[in-house]
């Protein structure tokens, strides 16, 4: 991790860039995993044990300082994130079309679905206001703030429709006496043409 700070007159200017890679390693220590920043929560799960998922994140963001009395201050900006939904190498992550009223299992990067089970939002504009006002006579600073925050994608959710080998679909309508649907006993003459591993 690396930045650059300038701070000639009124103008500042500020870059930076990090990059993790994340490989699960506890330290055998909560204490010291956590001083560390590593994760202190380790799940087993059956099936394919290496997911090999990939991620695109970027993330810019553009903001300005106004002094407008030597007491009060506004800060404002605008942030603008990227994140892509995470797929797998292997293209085994699934999950089901409910767009046609019979649940379709799917797998993502086929037939016209996306790698990552869902379209990337590129609507993520994260604006930003702050303002300080100083109270010189009281020695007492006022600080206000505003901003728009998004979330990355839930890595549990996604490691869930991924570990798992076959992709099949089940679904139980209600009232449970009408029986059980699944891919293999479809109703319909359409087969589901999602391929099994």
């Amino acid at each position: 991790m690396w930045g650059f700070f300038q701070n000639r007159g009124y103008y500042q200017f500020t870059i930076g860039f990090t990059t993790q890679t994340l490989t699960n390693d506890g330290t055998g220590s909560a204490l010291a995993s956590f001083l560390l920043g590593m994760p202190v929560v380790r799940q087993r799960q059956a099936g394919v044990p290496q997911m090999n998922l990939r991620q695109w994140y970027a993330d810019g963001f553009a903001q300005d300082t106004w002094r407008i009395t030597p007491s009060t201050t506004i800060n404002y900006g605008v942030r603008y994130e990227y994140m892509s939904a995470l797929w797998g190498v292997t293209y085994t992550n699934s999950n089901l079309d409910l767009s046609t009223g019979v649940p379709q299992p799917f797998i993502g990067g086929q037939n016209g679905y996306p790698r990552g089970l869902m379209y990337p939002n590129g609507k993520n504009f994260a604006p930003r206001f702050g303002l300080a006002q100083t109270f010189g006579s009281l020695g007492l600073v006022l600080h206000a703030a505003y901003g728009v925050f998004f979330t990355p994608v839930d890595s549990v959710t996604t490691f869930h429709t991924s570990s798992r080998r076959r992709h099949r679909a089940t679904t139980t309508p209600q009232p449970p006496q009408s029986g059980t649907i699944t891919s293999d006993n479809q109703c319909s003459a359409k087969r589901s043409s999602v391929s099994r591993q």
